[in-house]
């Protein structure tokens, strides 16, 4: 990234990121490592299935058991209640 005002018309040392220990001016922008990056998204997904897992237990308690309400609780439609349920293999 060029840091400089936008009246500047010529780009100056000053103006570019600087050098890491390795020399390159892009070392931050280099993607992580693909076991990090899996390893991040395995992490994301989990968190995410856990928050829906609880947040539907707890909607069908306060329904009742019944799936459409506990579909409005949740402001998703039935359809996709049904497939979570499916998904998460909640009963």
């Amino acid at each position: 990234m060029i840091n400089m005002h936008y009246r500047d018309v010529e780009i100056l040392p000053e103006h570019l990121p600087a050098l890491d220990k390795m020399g390159s001016r892009f070392a931050y922008t280099q993607p992580r490592p693909a076991h990090e990056q899996k390893g991040a998204a395995r992490e994301l997904r989990d968190a995410v299935k856990d928050a829906e897992i609880s947040a539907i237990t707890r909607a069908l308690e306060t329904a009742g058991g019944n799936k459409r309400i506990a579909a409005d609780i949740l402001g998703i439609s039935i359809r996709n209640l049904y497939y979570k349920l499916k998904r998460y293999n909640i009963t």
